[in-house]
Parts: C-alpha cells; sequence; structure tokens
C-alpha cells in the first residue's frame, strides 16, 4: 500500500496549495476534498484487491488440454499437480559399450509419484549432476536422448544411439517407446546406455514377460516366436480402422472391424483380422529391435522417400486421433480402444497420445463399417 498512500499525499499536498491561493473560499471546500480523497483510496482497493483475486485463480485453476499445452503440442508438464501412484523405481546412465568416449556408470533408487521417466529422469537431474542429460524433442514422439553427462551419441558419425533399456536379471531389453511416454511399474530398473548398432539388444515386448530365460523357440532374430494364442491375454473389445482418406494420390478407402479378442498385441489382432477379411490385409517390415513397422494397406505403400508419406499408427477418441508412441507389435490395446493405421504426409497436426490427457470415453453403441 506504499504506493496508493503516496498517491494520496500528493493529492493532499496539490489541494493544501490551491487552498493556500484561494483562502477563505476554497476552505470551506474542505469536506468535498476529503470525498474526493476517500473516493481515490476505495477506487485503489478495489483494483489491487482484484489484482490479487486474479492471481490466485491463476495459480490454483486447472488448466485443460488446450490451455496447458506446450507451443509444439506437447501438454504442459504439470510440476507434480496430477501425481500417479508412489513407487520404487532405479535409473542407471552409463557407457561401457562405446571405449572411444569416456566410460561411466551411475545407478539411483528411487521413490517418486511422478508419471514418466522423463519426469522421473528430470527429477533425479536436479539433486544429482551424474545424471544431467540433453534431449531433443520430436512433435510427434516426444523427448529423445541425445547427451549424457557430455558424452554425445552420432548416429552419422558411427551409429552411435542412447538406448533406453530395461534390466532385468538375466537381460537388458529396449523399451519400444520413448522416455516421455513410457510409465515404469513399481520396482522396475531402466537404463539409459550408449550403444552402437547393430547389436544384440531385443525388444522388450517380444521377451516373455517375467525375468526368466527366452523359452527354447525363440525366432532366429532374437524375437520370441509368436505362441498364436497358447498364452492368450484377457478377453476385451478391439475396433480396428484402416484407412487412407488424406492423400488423395492413391486410392482411398475407410474400413473398420469391431472384434473380441484374447490376443495381445496389436499386431497379432490385426493378423487375426486379416485371416477373415481381405479388407484387412497388410505388409510389414521388421526391425531387429523396435518390431513390425506397417509399410503396405491394401496394396497402398507409404513412400516416405518420394512425398513424405507413411502409415501412422493412432488411437481414436471422440475429439481426436493421436498418434501411439510405439509399434503395432509392442502396444497392447486396452479394453474398448480403436486404433487406427492411417496413411498420412509429414509434416501434419498429429497429436502425441501421451501428450493429451490420459482419459478417454467409451466407444459408441454402433460403429458404422464402411
Amino acid at each position: 500500500m506504499e504506493k496508493s498512500d503516496a498517491g494520496v499525499g500528493n493529492i493532499d499536498a496539490y489541494m493544501a496549495t490551491i487552498e493556500g491561493g484561494m483562502g477563505k473560499k476554497t476552505r470551506q471546500k474542505g469536506p468535498r476534498v476529503c470525498t474526493l480523497t476517500t473516493f481515490v483510496l476505495i477506487l485503489v482497493g478495489i483494483v489491487f484487491v482484484g489484482l490479487a483475486v486474479s492471481v490466485v485463480v491463476s495459480l490454483y485453476a486447472a488448466p485443460g488440454i488446450s490451455d496447458g499445452a506446450a507451443s509444439d503440442g506437447h501438454a504442459a508438464m504439470t510440476d507434480g499437480n496430477q501425481p500417479g501412484p508412489q513407487r520404487r523405481v532405479v535409473f542407471t546412465f552409463e557407457n561401457i559399450v562405446t571405449n572411444d568416449r569416456r566410460e561411466f556408470r551411475a545407478t539411483t533408487d528411487v521413490n517418486t509419484t511422478r508419471e514418466t521417466a522423463y519426469e522421473i529422469m528430470r527429477d533425479i537431474e536436479k539433486t544429482d549432476t551424474r545424471f544431467r542429460f540433453t534431449t531433443k524433442e520430436h512433435k510427434t514422439f516426444g523427448h529423445f536422448v541425445t547427451q549424457v553427462r557430455g558424452v554425445k551419441a552420432d548416429w552419422t558419425a558411427d551409429k552411435t544411439y542412447w538406448a533406453f533399456l530395461k534390466r532385468t536379471s538375466t537381460v537388458d531389453c529396449s523399451v519400444s517407446m520413448g522416455v516421455s511416454s513410457y510409465i515404469p511399474a513399481d520396482g522396475e530398473h531402466l537404463v539409459l546406455s550408449l550403444v552402437k548398432s547393430p547389436n544384440n539388444l531385443k525388444s522388450c515386448a517380444s521377451l516373455a514377460k517375467t525375468t526368466t530365460p527366452l523359452p527354447d523357440g525363440a525366432a532366429s532374430d532374437g524375437h520370441a516366436a509368436m505362441t498364436d494364442g497358447n498364452q492368450p491375454g484377457p478377453q476385451r473389445r478391439v475396433v480396428f480402422t484402416f484407412e487412407n482418406i488424406v492423400t488423395n494420390d492413391r486410392r482411398e478407402f475407410r474400413a473398420t472391424a469391431d472384434v473380441n479378442t484374447t490376443r495381445e498385441t496389436a499386431y497379432e489382432i490385426m493378423r487375426d483380422i486379416e485371416k477373415t477379411d481381405t479388407r484387412f490385409r497388410f505388409t510389414t517390415k521388421e526391425h531387429k529391435t523396435f518390431g513390425h513397422f506397417v509399410t503396405q494397406v491394401r496394396g497402398v505403400k507409404a513412400d516416405w522417400t518420394a512425398d513424405k508419406t507413411y502409415w501412422a499408427f493412432l488411437k481414436r477418441t471422440s475429439t481426436v486421433d493421436c498418434s501411439v508412441s510405439m509399434g503395432v507389435s509392442s502396444y497392447i490395446p486396452a479394453d474398448g480402444e480403436h486404433l487406427v493405421l492411417s496413411l498420412v504426409k509429414s509434416p501434419n497436426n498429429l497429436k502425441s497420445c501421451a501428450s493429451l490427457a490420459k482419459t478417454t470415453t467409451p466407444l459408441p453403441e454402433t460403429i458404422t463399417t464402411a
């Protein structure tokens, strides 16, 4: 209130000067001067209270997706306003494979309510400089780690990259999604390790869900052989749509299937649908670490080199199609989800599902099949 008091003092001094120059006649208007001073004080008080209320509202109001979204389409980090359950997570940062650069290994064990691996790592970094790291953020897929403790990966020069791994009692396996999408389970041990390509890393999704050694039936490329239903998951309803509606320079189509399945991954479910409905035939290219990438659907091929097109793996909600930050051979659909394979061109306005609110609306009771 010091500013307001000073303002009132100036008014009083100004009115006193006028009073002195105008003599008795002016002095008789003293009550009007007091009234003006009181009015100014009330006005200043109202403005101050209004500003205070607006600040409190802006601090405590829960922002929606649009208000809190970062400029690149990712939801702004809430800095703990929406904590997850308390759990224990172990992180290791290491460079032990590429001995042409400074080697190191550091491990920390934390209890946290943070949700994603990225948020947990940023919290660790604040209190332990051994865990400092740099990322490059992709609009759709989130953060990719490019540098740890001053050691930079250089894919162009020597095919090195910072691998995001899960450590078990028998093996380190590759997590098939980024640090800004992955939500660690209680007790997991996650690793950032500088590795060179090619390597013998296996996808976590291709291994048995337990920490026991790989079965004798593992495929020769390091992927566990598909059991063809020998290890079914829970019964659930999943909707799939295959479509080409954006790129009108190629044959357009849309087809939707609504299935009840005990299959686990999106890839297995898609293969089952394909067996009974030719509208859902598709071709993939299998990557040793990251699994299957869809390259062609119903004879329509994506051509990244020619026109920056690719088959996007999406989740459809009542308001938006968002990009799933893992491959079809890793993603395990939840009951009631609607998944989409859509031919799209880059750049586009697709947002990562991980950047949107975690809740989704239920599927409609009836779905029109084209």
